[in-house]
């Protein structure tokens, strides 16, 4: 199965402005990528967020599936990411708005630049070459994609692309949302590996028939 946020794990780690470090040792200060559920309900960003020093991805892994009627055997997924940078303000109303727009613009350039490093990937899968100025180090991420993993790129919808601004978060974080969708093979016939053998045999179970209580017959006097 493509992995989406496997892809965008490595994108944080070349990303200069997050460096992430995919250890699960990391101090949560050397963090910059995160797998939750639900952004508004408890979960990894949530509980280290007070402790993070920089911008951050992350990726709600659910799924929102269906089978596209015009391309059978193909399932079209969305993906819902959130990046997040933390607001430091002024000493006065004024300052701290001013702060405010200069975050949620970093955040901005921040959706342009995964967007266009995953157009890239496209472009380099269906076979162009990079552009000259491509830093090896997303030249080496894409030499150790899987081809399981180039065609889930390939297969990104990426002119369906959306992404908005959210309220300001908590402590002073600020979110944008993004939502990509992507059409992925499905199995075409049963999968062999994914079942046992052969039908089990079991005991047979014990009869449940109804049987009823026998009669006291009285005594005779």
């Amino acid at each position: 199965m493509f992995r989406l946020d496997d892809i965008l794990e490595k994108w944080a780690v070349i990303y200069e402005p997050m460096q992430h470090n995919p250890s699960l040792a990391a101090k949560p200060e050397d963090l910059a990528f995160f797998r939750i559920d639900r952004l508004e309900l408890e979960n990894a960003f949530t509980r280290t967020f007070n402790l993070l020093k920089k911008p951050c991805l992350c990726q709600a892994v659910n799924f929102d599936s269906q089978l596209d009627e015009k391309r059978p055997r193909l399932a079209l997924n969305h993906y819902q990411l959130y990046l997040c940078q933390k607001q430091y303000g002024g000493p006065n109303y004024m300052q701290e708005e001013k702060a405010a727009a200069d975050t949620k613009c970093d955040i901005n350039e921040m959706v342009l630049d995964l967007i266009g490093f995953l157009f890239d990937m496209q472009d380099a899968i269906g076979g162009k070459s990079f552009p000259d100025n491509t830093p090896q180090s997303v030249r080496d991420l894409f030499a150790q994609l899987t081809p399981e993993e180039r065609a889930g790129i390939r297969g990104l919808q990426m002119n369906q692309t959306e992404w908005w601004s959210v309220p300001r978060f908590k402590n002073g974080w600020w979110i944008m949302g993004v939502e990509l969708w992507g059409l992925n093979s499905t199995p075409t016939c049963i999968r062999p590996n994914r079942y046992i053998s052969a039908y089990p045999t079991f005991a047979p179970e014990p009869s449940t028939a109804y049987s009823p209580a026998p009669t006291r017959r009285g005594r005779k006097a």
